[in-house]
């Protein structure tokens, strides 16, 4: 054993060395994968203004902490004074196998949004409404099993969920005769997958 001849101190290094790294992915897992990159244009996230349905416009900005927690703060906005259905912004993520998300939201002149979720074969599902309080903070969690059982296309196109999350879309409405809205978030989070 290579181990066993090294002298006692040094056993010691190799060890604790060996707790840190071991101990690493298991405190990020528990924790979860944060899906805010502070220093990154727009946090790592890309604005998208459904060119399918022409009109809308907005833009995705990190914007000065307006969270109770003081944590980093992405502002997704939208315009649909000339059209468009929604506005999104997106991220591509390489977090393995995921549970679900949890992130913190702020809605203004929208009282609901809707999140698309990518597995790795490239199928999208599209949640159902997600319903939001005006002007103050609050928790949303949401479990990738639930998302996979709505809306789908794409990938494998079977409705069922494959594997590791590959990309994430928040989609930003109008709420109906006010064009513009926006949606503030914290805090954005993968949750492990529970066995």
């Amino acid at each position: 054993m290579i181990l066993m001849s090294l002298p006692p101190r040094n056993l010691l290094s190799v060890f604790c060395l060996a707790l840190v790294v071991v101990g690493m992915p298991l405190a990020s897992a528990e924790e979860g994968i944060s899906l805010l990159e502070p220093g990154q244009p727009s946090m790592g996230w890309v604005f998208d203004n459904g060119q399918e349905y022409p009109g809308a416009k907005g833009g995705l900005v990190a914007v000065e902490s307006s969270s109770q927690d003081g944590g980093d703060v992405l502002r997704l906005t939208g315009d649909f004074s000339e059209g468009g259905a929604y506005v999104q912004m997106l991220r591509d993520v390489s977090a393995g196998e995921v549970g679900g998300l949890v992130f913190k939201v702020k809605a203004s002149n929208v009282d609901r949004m809707k999140l698309r979720l990518i597995d790795e074969t490239g199928q999208c599902f599209q949640s159902n409404p997600i319903m939001l309080g005006e002007g103050s903070w609050q928790e949303v969690n949401v479990d990738i099993a639930d998302i996979a059982k709505g809306e789908h296309w794409g990938g494998a196109a079977d409705g069922i969920w494959h594997g590791a999350l590959s990309k994430v879309g928040v989609l930003l409405s109008s709420k109906g005769s006010v064009p513009e809205a926006s949606i503030e978030f914290s805090d954005i989070r993968t949750l492990p997958v529970i066995k």
